[in-house]
């Protein structure tokens, strides 16, 4: 909640702006250049090349790599946010608490997985108002020249779930979410899950 509605640039700078977000894309003046994210991110590359031969590994790594930035905004896909706080308190607390939960109980609140989102979501609902080439003799009374096509998501982690459908495969007639042409709308970058989409851009639908 802190993150989509809380008074931070996360609410509409979620997905592939996420960096922005966080303030780690610009650095200072005179900031050491090698110290800039994007030479991180070329070294890390590059390292991961060199130990990975094969090239079903190599086609799956650059399939992560692309859903990781359309989706978090990162190569790694590290979902960590500069405006998620940690609580202190619950911190200096949690010890006490673990040696009360036996091992199940731990393992399962450690369960996050390198798709799940910031923020998630559990609901998504988006309509399609695009134009169509109905003539105007094919037109009704009242009708725009645009569909009116609706759909709707639902999951513990919407977006989450479709940045993992998104690297499934890297078969180009298996793949069922390609990173590659993902709208923006549907990699949770809007900050926002209940909208119109007209032109292909997303317009916010306000009173849902």
């Amino acid at each position: 909640m802190h993150i989509l509605k809380g008074c931070n640039r996360s609410g509409n700078s979620l997905g592939i702006w996420t960096p922005y977000a966080d303030g780690t894309v610009d650095m200072l003046p005179l900031g050491a250049i090698e110290d800039h994210q994007v030479f991180k991110s070329e070294a890390e590359i590059d390292e991961e090349t060199n130990e990975t031969e094969d090239v079903d590994n190599l086609k799956l790594q650059r399939l992560k790599k692309i859903a990781n930035l359309r989706f978090k905004g990162s190569l790694t896909g590290n979902k960590q946010s500069s405006n998620e706080e940690p609580n202190h308190h619950q911190q200096q607390q949690q010890p006490e608490q673990d040696s009360n939960l036996d091992q199940t109980e731990r393992e399962g609140q450690t369960n996050d997985t390198e798709f799940d989102s910031i923020a998630p979501i559990q609901y998504a609902e988006f309509i399609l108002k695009e134009k169509t080439t109905a003539t105007r003799t094919e037109k009704s009374i009242g009708d725009d020249g645009r569909t009116n096509i609706k759909f709707k998501i639902t999951g513990s982690d919407v977006f989450g779930g479709l940045h993992e459908l998104s690297v499934k495969s890297t078969e180009p007639e298996e793949i069922i979410l390609n990173p590659e042409e993902v709208p923006n709308w549907l990699t949770g970058e809007e900050g926002a899950s209940i909208g119109e989409i007209r032109n292909g851009n997303f317009y916010n639908k306000i009173n849902g």
